[in-house]
């Protein structure tokens, strides 16, 4: 008898809005799929001559947004692009989509509440260590050093998916493009909690605004950036 060489789903947590956004967000993740039925023709248009994979990316990310839309109370509506290729929003609320090998997720939030927000999915895999010359700060590649070997991949991992979250955030919120040498996380040894700063040009105060958590599953890391308003001054 021949045995199935089927790849299991992934375990999809289903408290993530909870560990990454205090349930302040709305937070949909389901395993990549042919969802292209779901789009509206004007989403279609968008990736009318990408490849199969990238069809398949895409229309399982659109689909989890137009589901974060409705269990927020609103209705679907189109998700299109922008200048820079990322999602536009309907009015009132902010989001951010993000895909990886088997995966794809989109996080929602009111407007009202969050200023903008960023959010990233990969999965646990082994980076090219070279990576880190184009990724990290000279005191994140020390902080990596640091680290017992075998979780030396992890910490770049981490710092990776943090980044690639906060990048999001910052250009929903300011418009402006940040390369990875402008972000610096600070992370324990434990990989419990992180914190970033930012060399925002004209916004010295961002750094201190941006929140960040992220989530280890045994398959996958999930990260996410969001800014609060600013309470008013006087």
């Amino acid at each position: 008898m021949t045995q199935s060489t089927t790849t299991p789903s992934p375990v999809i947590p289903d408290d993530l809005a909870e560990r990454l956004f205090d349930n302040q967000a709305t937070v949909v993740v389901q395993p990549i799929a042919d969802f292209r039925h779901c789009l509206y023709q004007s989403e279609l248009e968008l990736v009318q001559d990408v490849s199969d994979k990238r069809m398949l990316e895409f229309s399982t990310g659109r689909d989890c947004a137009h589901q974060a839309l409705h269990k927020m109370g609103y209705e679907t509506c189109p998700i299109l692009k922008g200048e820079q290729r990322e999602p536009i929003w309907p009015e009132g609320v902010v989001g951010s989509i993000s895909h990886c090998r088997d995966l794809a997720g989109a996080v929602m939030a009111d407007k009202a509440r969050i200023r903008s927000v960023g959010f990233d999915i990969e999965n646990l895999k082994q980076l090219n260590p070279d990576i880190s010359r184009h990724v990290c700060t000279p005191e994140e590649k020390i902080w990596i050093k640091q680290l017992p070997v075998e979780q030396q991949n992890l910490g770049l991992l981490l710092i990776f998916s943090l980044k690639e979250a906060v990048f999001k955030c910052v250009y929903q919120a300011t418009g402006q493009s940040l390369g990875f040498k402008q972000c610096r996380v600070v992370m324990d040894d434990q990989f419990d909690q992180a914190n970033v700063t930012l060399a925002v040009t004209g916004n010295t105060a961002l750094s201190s605004e941006v929140c960040v958590q992220h989530y280890l599953s045994n398959s996958h890391v999930y990260t996410c950036a969001y800014l609060h308003y600013l309470p008013a001054v006087g």
